[in-house]
């Protein structure tokens, strides 16, 4: 059967699209034992929840007993939790003695090429993007408002972000997408050579 050369071109575009476009839509991310792993394909939890992390980070690390908190009332009511390293000079092994020195129970992955940080816009460490099961950000940006600016907290927050909206979607409601300006440290841009 003849084809024109639009069909065939618009044929070769539909497979692309369905098919070959995976690692573009859900950028891979490397878990601690080197291996590829695509966290958003099998959609399994009703929400993601990526918490971008970095070892040497204070105000990250300070967050450490927040994280854990909110982690210890969601993780049952099917949200996943991951730890997202995106500095590229953090080796495995760092990453594994901060999770241990910071008892932190959720499971690590490094971004060495900043892919995922990208795909979410996150450009600050602690900041938190957070998933729905089809793969669309509800929300970016603090855990809380704890931070005001470097050198600036609060006593207590006024306003638990990340939590309210987990609350939200365990409780069937669709929360409105929003986007929170988190206060830390910020990702280092790769040093990437150009092309000549």
């Amino acid at each position: 059967m003849f084809r024109s050369p639009a069909s065939l071109i618009l044929n070769a575009y539909i497979i692309l699209l369905v098919g070959g476009c995976a690692q573009e839509t859900h950028p891979i991310l490397e878990n601690l034992a080197g291996k590829q792993v695509n966290l958003l394909a099998d959609g399994k939890n009703q929400a993601s929840v990526f918490i971008f992390m970095r070892t040497d980070c204070p105000i990250g690390n300070r967050y450490a007993p927040e994280i854990i908190r909110i982690f210890d009332e969601f993780k049952h009511q099917n949200v996943g939790f991951y730890l997202i390293y995106p500095q590229a000079n953090e080796a495995a092994e760092q990453i594994r003695q901060h999770r241990q020195e910071y008892r932190l129970p959720i499971e690590a992955y490094r971004d060495p090429q900043q892919n995922f940080a990208a795909w979410v816009e996150a450009t600050t460490m602690p900041e938190v993007a957070v998933m729905m099961q089809d793969g669309e950000l509800i929300y970016r940006g603090r855990i809380d408002d704890r931070y005001v600016d470097f050198g600036q907290a609060r006593a207590a927050p006024t306003s638990r972000d990340l939590y309210d909206v987990l609350t939200q979607i365990c409780a069937g409601k669709a929360p409105p997408q929003r986007f929170t300006e988190a206060v830390g440290c910020y990702i280092e841009p790769l040093k990437r050579s150009s092309t000549p």
